[in-house]
């Protein structure tokens, strides 16, 4: 968290097994609460689908790219010289 950083309230459903395990973390001094527990993960899973939506923009420019290319290489293939 960033300093000055303003905190909203949210309220989550969380399955009881999982609370569990989160509750665990904190028992073992891991973290220092739940919210840290829940923060953490949603910083994480935030930063991994963040980079895997930047990974399939690219392959689809590449993909594009390489169309595009194509398309090029054929229409100068069909040009008489």
């Amino acid at each position: 968290m960033r300093k000055g950083e303003v905190m909203i309230i949210v309220t989550v459903l969380v399955p009881e097994g999982l609370l569990a395990v989160i509750d665990e973390l904190v028992r073992n001094e891991i973290y220092p609460n739940r919210s840290d527990v829940i923060r953490t993960a949603i910083r994480f899973f935030v930063k991994e689908e963040v980079k895997a939506q930047i990974a399939k923009v690219k392959s689809n420019c590449l993909e594009r790219t390489l169309e595009e290319l194509k398309e090029t290489v054929r229409m100068l293939q069909n040009q008489k010289p």
